[in-house]
């Protein structure tokens, strides 16, 4: 007898929870022994609760503002509230987080999909939403070294190649994208392909940058999600760390995102930790101080995703059960009818 539909999911999150703790637990017995409570008070200690709350602030709206930003892209296609965008935009962004492979990304396709909406047309969104990601971390990662004198020649000459070859990648395809998006309309209204036809969907998604209003509405919000979370990891780092010069926030957002490229964990615990306390060795920390202050910084991004999503999931299931949007054909290039 197979199980139901609630026990399945009940199911699906036990052994989600079961396979974080057995990470975490594999993660920290890796360093041969657990935080001690000493060690746990001095990361929250009274007066480090203000940065700690401040950090936290800065990772709610970070988030927010991403669910903002993946409301504009989806106007293209239908209209979408506020409250609805940021309830599925939250609730999708914490199972992204907490599961392996980011597992989570799939939700927003899927529930556009559901809604009678283009799912392909918000996949093409989400990878808008990740190259333009890309794009302003290489600029990042490029400022920070700039900002570091003590940094070898030759690093200095590599991270400048690479920012050039991003910039130069992601201004060809700012260049190309209006007449690269039109041939694959021309491709699907002319074959009647099914593939070709979510293809041009999905690149619809990804064009929504083609006009230049809209490309700086998406630059914009994108330099102000990046710059709540430098601006959290600095206070967090200033308040631990005094000795520690405004690029340390920047430079550790920087490795933290680097470290995550291929989120094998849930959580991204382990290359979260590993990534910060690769930084605070090198700047004269100790392992077991570092562990500490990258473990607690991760339990409160971790915390702020996790309020955001339980609160996400409530709000969707108090609201409305459907939203009013109107029906794509995804036969016919994604016209509404």
């Amino acid at each position: 007898m197979k199980p139901s539909l609630p026990s399945r999911r009940h199911l699906g999150l036990f052994l989600s929870a079961v396979l974080l703790a057995l990470t975490v637990t594999a993660f920290v017995y890796a360093w041969d022994q657990w935080p001690r409570l000493d060690q746990w008070a001095v990361a929250f200690n009274p007066e480090h609760l203000d940065a700690v709350f401040a950090f936290f602030v800065c990772m709610v709206m970070a988030t927010i503002l991403r669910s903002l930003r993946w409301r504009r892209l989806m106007t293209q296609f239908f209209p979408l509230s506020t409250p609805v965008a940021v309830g599925v935009y939250g609730w999708s962004f914490f199972l992204a987080a907490f599961l392996p492979y980011r597992l989570g990304e799939s939700i927003r396709p899927i529930w556009v999909k559901r809604q009678g909406g283009p799912g392909f047309g918000a996949l093409g969104a989400q990878v808008l939403e990740r190259i333009n990601d890309l794009a302003l971390v290489l600029l990042a990662a490029a400022l920070v070294v700039a900002a570091q004198p003590q940094l070898a020649q030759g690093m200095r000459f590599t991270a400048t190649a690479v920012l050039l070859a991003g910039m130069v990648g992601y201004g060809a395809m700012m260049v190309f994208i209006r007449p690269w998006h039109g041939w694959i309309e021309q491709w699907a209204e002319r074959a009647n392909s099914g593939f070709l036809t979510r293809l041009a969907l999905m690149s619809r998604g990804v064009a929504a940058i083609r006009e230049g209003r809209e490309f700086l509405v998406q630059a914009l919000l994108t330099i102000l999600i990046w710059g709540a979370a430098a601006c959290g990891y600095s206070l967090f780092l200033a308040s631990f760390f005094p000795e520690l010069t405004w690029v340390a926030g920047p430079t550790v957002m920087v490795m933290i995102v680097l470290a995550s490229l291929f989120p094998v964990t849930p959580g991204n615990l382990g290359l979260y930790e590993a990534a910060v306390v690769l930084f605070l060795v090198q700047h004269g920390r100790g392992e077991d101080e570092a562990l500490v202050a990258a473990v607690a910084m991760h339990a409160v991004e971790l915390g702020a995703i996790l309020i955001i999503g339980v609160m996400s999931k409530v709000m969707l299931h108090l609201g409305p059960k459907a939203v009013s949007l109107p029906t794509i054909d995804e036969s016919e290039n994604g016209t509404a009818r």
